[in-house]
């Protein structure tokens, strides 16, 4: 079986600059690495026509997920000066937003694709959260962070280091008057069983993508990394950037990333299968193992 390392130079470094890692990929890989072929590698082997069709459930999602990208969104936008800070007006919108992909149908919903349902008090339960992440937003983090010079507002981008390519994904980064740098993930769970580790892990590819990109390679003297918990902020995670965990965050990637590699070329990509991961699982419905628990 060939794999990245038998690839010749030129051939892998193309390969290790296409294939990119980040931690949502990551993510993905450990939680079922036949869910991260299927999301990364599959469409590769198909036509264009079987792309379109497949291209929905890569772009499925479930309620928590759909709930975390409206909060953004409306942060985004407050963020940006290109909305109201009315409190009760943001609470509407994300009501509103919320409504309306979900009665856009089982094409936008893993819960409802996969003929699951959404109850009306899970559902509730949602907008209850979020009016109260808002509000926290609104009344706890703006006032701190609002007249600071913003560099980066919930930015989808990518970079590389010693030619390989990771993408990244920071919130909020800004410099204050005094010339620290703020850099910021907002998360809109409750933090339960969220480790530290992955938290630094997170924040610190960031901090990479925000000092080759927005500082120009120039590591700022004094950086802080916040995961803010915007249902209970009592949750809030606050660092320093060291240059330690620049180094064990850096070697923990490559590694990652070397072991992503190496098996995306021939695989194995096994199913890691449990009743309620494999249930709300965006390929259940094309995936023998999702079959079984979904009953189709």
């Amino acid at each position: 079986m060939s794999g990245i390392n038998t690839l010749p130079e030129f051939t892998k470094k193309r390969w290790m600059s296409y294939f990119g890692w980040s931690i949502s990929r990551q993510n993905l890989w450990d939680t079922c690495p036949k869910a991260y072929y299927y999301q990364y590698i599959h469409s590769w082997k198909l036509s264009w026509e079987e792309k379109d069709k497949f291209k929905v459930l890569k772009n499925l999602q479930t309620a928590p997920l759909i709930h975390g990208t409206h909060i953004s969104d409306i942060l985004r936008k407050v963020l940006n000066k290109g909305i109201s800070l009315d409190i009760d007006g943001l609470k509407e919108l994300f009501e509103k937003e919320m409504k309306e992909t979900f009665e856009k149908g089982k094409d936008r919903v893993t819960e409802l694709y996969n003929r699951l349902g959404v109850s009306k008090e899970y559902f509730e339960r949602h907008i209850e959260n979020g009016k109260r992440e808002i509000e926290n937003f609104i009344t706890e983090i703006y006032p701190v962070v609002k007249d600071m010079d913003m560099k980066v507002v919930d930015k989808r981008d990518k970079y590389t280091m010693e030619g390989r390519t990771f993408y990244s994904a920071p919130d909020f980064l800004a410099v204050d008057n005094k010339g620290f740098w703020h850099l910021m993930d907002w998360k809109s769970g409750t933090g339960i069983g969220t480790e530290e580790l992955f938290l630094d892990a997170q924040l610190t590819t960031y901090a990479y993508y925000a000092i080759n990109y927005i500082a120009k390679g120039s590591k700022p003297d004094r950086m802080k990394l916040y995961a803010i918990f915007l249902q209970d902020m009592s949750k809030n995670v606050e660092k320093y950037l060291t240059d330690k965990m620049l180094e064990d965050t850096k070697n923990r990637m490559f590694k990652m990333h070397d072991d992503i590699l190496e098996k995306s070329m021939n695989g194995p990509f096994p199913t890691l299968p449990e009743e309620r991961k494999c249930k709300f699982c965006n390929f259940a419905t094309i995936c023998d193992e999702g079959k079984y628990f979904l009953g189709v």
